[in-house]
């Protein structure tokens, strides 16, 4: 009987132990066991660091490029060098699934090319950074992106099709000088834009390059753009002024490339081409040296034929604080007034080329004005010290007039009487103050009053120098 027990005992525990180990057999067949070694990594797949939720992910992007995103501070940032890889519809860049993360980009200074959808609806996207290195910038690189301005550096040479389609909140634009072709719908839908500088060296505007830019006021077609594509403008509903300077430019047919006949005015010359278009699509036609770009200088106010004859004078006394605005109100600037007269005459070349002054840099837009102003005879300004012309300080309104009447060699006054109480006799300004006077430049803020001390407004000084441009030099 116990022999019995014994063995009924042994054949329980063989049962108990073929049970635990056919499991694990059955598993291992069917696959389920996760193999000893990982597969290998895809290019540009996310590769999580850290345990965290906003953890950092990373990979690769290009050749030579690589990326990492933290999801907590919502930046993206690109190493290495040369260009993205390119993207499309169905294989968006590896970064897409964390687009709700991103809000600013950060990319390296060797970066030659931003690929294809290399951005595309990254929907909190408010910033980013050119990098000088860039020439080309892909197809819908940066679509529906929340971005607010962009700052195209000079490097670049080529923008394609859609690059900054229907960037909604975008209201600032700085293309380069070197840019040839703006490409069909490349601004398309940006309908918070409300102007734009068309570089001179545009040869061509694609088809619907900004279409449905709602918020456009006006703008100047360079004289080198030999096309206009189809719709170029359409459902530009702000659009009241589109300047076309030169004869030839060529506008593809339909009455919506430059705008609306119901609320665009065409400006440019008798017989040109822009004439022919708008007489065919019933637009009004008005010469081009009415045009004027700028929302703050209505017709009526003082300045207005000022600014205007400014604007189209060549070289151009002034382009505006940007594309749409003039800023008539802000106080002038010396670096701003002596570029005005600088322009003024022509750009003259100064006579000196030594440099006194440490806070007029080389590349700054009124360096070689400063140093016409300085080398010219009589000597315009000599500086607010020996080494110093500060530039960003504003100027006063004798301190202008005192430059004009520089700039017209120190003529006498047409009369020795003196309406001003605030223009002493002995004052370096009193001889400037009322050569204006009688030249009918300024008539003072009031029957008594110069203003001597006052600031001087950009409108004001525009004003001055549309007032003095047919007096006689010398």
């Amino acid at each position: 009987m116990l022999r019995k027990i014994k063995c009924f005992l042994a054949l329980l525990l063989a049962l108990t132990l073929c049970a635990a180990l056919f499991p694990a057999a059955l598993a291992e067949e069917a696959g389920t066991i996760a193999p000893a070694e990982e597969p290998e990594e895809e290019i540009g797949a996310i590769a999580p660091v850290g345990d965290e939720p906003e953890a950092t992910y990373s990979g690769k992007c290009g050749k030579s490029l690589n990326w990492s995103l933290n999801t907590s501070t919502g930046v993206l940032t690109i190493t290495g060098s040369g260009t993205t890889y390119d993207w499309k519809w169905d294989s968006y860049a590896p970064w897409y699934d964390y687009r709700d993360s991103i809000t600013s980009v950060k990319l390296p200074d060797a970066l030659t090319r931003i690929g294809n959808f290399a951005f595309y609806n990254l929907s909190k996207l408010t910033s980013v950074t050119l990098p000088d290195s860039l020439t080309r910038i892909g197809e819908r690189a940066f679509g529906r992106t929340k971005l607010k301005s962009i700052k195209i550096p000079e490097s670049v040479t080529e923008i394609e099709q859609y690059a900054f389609n229907s960037c909604y909140a975008l209201t600032s634009v700085t293309l380069p000088s070197g840019l040839t072709q703006i490409p069909a719908y490349c601004f398309s839908w940006c309908t918070s834009l409300p102007g734009l500088t068309i570089p001179a060296s545009v040869e061509e505007i694609g088809k619907q390059a900004f279409e449905y830019c709602s918020s456009l006021t006006a703008v100047e077609i360079p004289s080198n753009v030999a096309y206009v594509g189809a719709n170029a403008f359409y459902r530009c509903d702000s659009l009241t002024a589109v300047a076309v300077p030169n004869y030839g430019t060529n506008i593809a047919s339909g009455k919506t490339t430059l705008g609306d006949p119901d609320v665009t005015t065409i400006y440019g010359h008798e017989d040109s081409q822009a004439e022919s278009y708008a007489n065919e699509y019933n637009y009004v036609f008005k010469p081009y040296e009415q045009f004027n770009p700028f929302v703050d200088v209505p017709s009526g106010k003082y300045y207005h034929d000022a600014v205007v004859w400014a604007y189209h004078q060549v070289p151009r006394i002034t382009s505006g604080t940007d594309a749409t605005h003039f800023s008539p109100n802000a106080t002038i600037t010396r670096g701003q007034a002596v570029t005005f007269l600088w322009n003024f005459m022509s750009q003259m070349k100064p006579k000196g080329t030594n440099n006194p002054f440490v806070d007029v840099a080389s590349g700054k837009y009124y360096y070689t004005a400063v140093l016409w102003a300085y080398y010219f005879s009589p000597q315009i300004t000599s500086g607010t010290d020996k080494n110093h012309f500060s530039p960003n300080k504003l100027c006063t309104r004798e301190q202008v007039v005192t430059f004009l009447w520089n700039l017209y060699d120190q003529p006498e006054p047409g009369s020795s009487y003196n309406p001003f109480k605030d223009v002493p006799s002995g004052k370096y300004y009193y001889k400037a103050v009322l050569w204006a006077y009688y030249e009918g430049i300024t008539t003072g803020v009031d029957k008594t009053h110069f203003g001597v001390g006052t600031p001087c407004t950009r409108a004001q000084f525009v004003t001055f120098l549309y007032t003095a441009k047919d007096i006689p030099f010398g």
